[in-house]
């Protein structure tokens, strides 16, 4: 069992959200305890304590961790990518299917209002909205109408996607979606430049 003075408050810090990480995406939200955490860094329920304070804290930084996973394995191809637009919508459902426990647990900060997150993740969430603005200022008439379209979408996309992984009402087929999900996003712009 490693002591709280072999790593700094960083390491530890950096080693907890790895291993949450790790576990949420082979067993889902059962993955993201502290007791399990704790465990794989070989190190006490305690530790976590004393350097998140309590699991929602580190909740954050686990989810901001995912939204950089995110952020780096989409932009690796961006700069090939004719349709950005398309591109980012493609890649958030590729992400949904091939990461869902990540995704899911991404989505499991309930009951948020405005000034509830640390500004930490409120950064992360804006680095991440900003993939879709920018590809969408082309469609749109002002950056700021662009991130109310980001705003908009993103939304949408992870509706159609739980639409689609819960309830199989539509057939488990990623291209099917895509062009639902396109079809979507070309009608809300197409409305959208016509108001």
């Amino acid at each position: 069992m490693a002591r709280r003075s072999d790593h700094s408050r960083e390491e530890i810090k950096a080693l907890a959200i790895k291993h949450a990480f790790a576990l949420i995406e082979e067993k889902g939200e059962a993955g993201f305890n502290a007791r399990n955490i704790a465990k794989r860094m070989g190190y006490t329920v305690g530790t976590i304590y004393y350097v998140f304070g309590n699991m929602e804290n580190l909740r954050f930084h686990v989810c901001g961790h995912i939204l950089d996973y995110f952020r780096e394995i989409t932009i690796k191809k961006l700069p090939n990518a004719k349709n950005k637009l398309n591109y980012h919508i493609s890649r958030y459902i590729q992400f949904s299917r091939e990461h869902f426990n990540l995704w899911s647990f991404l989505h499991s900060l309930n009951n948020l209002t405005k000034g509830d997150a640390p500004e930490f993740y409120e950064e992360k969430i804006h680095r991440f909205f900003k993939l879709l603005t920018d590809a969408l200022i082309p469609y749109t008439k002002t950056k700021k109408t662009a991130l109310k379209a980001a705003r908009t979408i993103v939304p949408s996309l992870h509706g159609m996607c739980i639409y689609s992984q819960r309830r199989n009402l539509i057939e488990q087929n990623t291209s099917d979606l895509e062009v639902m999900a396109k079809h979507m996003v070309k009608t809300y712009l197409k409305g959208l430049n016509h108001s």
